[in-house]
């Protein structure tokens, strides 16, 4: 996504071309017109927008069927396995209900909830990017669009809580 994001915001192709060229409505799930006004205040002001998610493929590959399915291709997108924070046993529990709002009764050692927890955990380590970012750029905004209520989904005040909390600590500490 990043290579028509660039694409986008150096005037090269459309709004329209890079929702249809990205695969947009296939991938994200989220409304175009949460994402359109983001993009174009980027582009009108000449800011840089980075492509943070992983690919859906790899998410919905390792979803399946375990990160150990992944290629060494596929893994250069994820963080490295090691590096994976599975420690926050709250966290776990809280993510297990949501799950079982989709899935049903269904046991914290089984393997689907072990592969939706790691999916929901790679998600969690963009951060890991995002600081590495914020130590050499000036942060000027971040969307969390993927935040917004959507219909059927769960999202936790304290998955956004922990986010904003990071990504504004990451803007914070820099700046001393």
């Amino acid at each position: 996504a990043q290579p028509l994001l660039d694409l986008y915001l150096a005037g090269k192709i459309t709004a329209a071309e890079l929702r249809k060229q990205s695969e947009f409505d296939k991938r994200w799930g989220f409304k175009w017109e949460s994402y359109l006004p983001l993009l174009e205040f980027a582009k009108a002001n000449r800011l840089p927008v980075i492509a943070l998610n992983t690919p859906t493929e790899i998410t919905r590959k390792a979803a399946k069927q375990g990160l150990e399915s992944l290629t060494p291709t596929e893994r250069q997108y994820i963080p490295p396995l090691d590096q994976i924070d599975r420690s926050n046993a709250k966290y776990q529990q809280m993510i297990l209900g949501s799950y079982r709002q989709h899935a049903g009764i269904v046991s914290i050692s089984s393997k689907s909830f072990n592969r939706f927890y790691t999916v929901q955990l790679l998600w969690d380590e963009t951060m890991d990017f995002i600081q590495r970012v914020a130590e050499k750029k000036n942060i000027v905004g971040f969307d969390i669009v993927e935040c917004a209520p959507i219909d059927g989904t769960v999202l936790s005040e304290y998955t956004l809580a922990k986010l904003l909390y990071r990504i504004i600590g990451f803007i914070v500490q820099k700046g001393k």
